[in-house]
């Protein structure tokens, strides 16, 4: 998995908490109500072995889906979810030093 995440509150999931069935299950409740096609985008990791990246297609097609995006990182193109940098810990603002800003 990628690196650091933020919590959620209780009852919410990140992306990358949810298993890939459960991406491809959603888009599968929500195509029945859209006229044209529909695709979701899953963020599958770096290190993703070529069998698991191919099964995503397959569950797609098992599904009915219409489409089906995966997005890999790579040094080339990087990556599109970047978990936000651990926040440096900043002096508190209110100290005797500080007193006369």
């Amino acid at each position: 998995m990628m690196g650091a995440r933020t919590t959620a509150p209780n009852g919410f999931v990140t992306t990358f908490e949810l298993a890939v069935g459960a991406h491809l299950d959603m888009q599968a409740a929500l195509q029945p109500f859209v006229d044209n096609s529909i695709s979701k985008t899953l963020n599958v990791p770096e290190n993703c072995p070529f069998d698991e990246f191919r099964r995503i297609y397959d569950l797609a097609y098992d599904k009915g889906l219409k489409g089906c995006t995966t997005f890999r990182p790579n040094p080339v193109t990087g990556s599109v979810l970047m978990p936000a940098p651990e926040p440096e810990q900043a002096s508190h603002c209110c100290t005797p030093e500080r007193e006369a800003d």
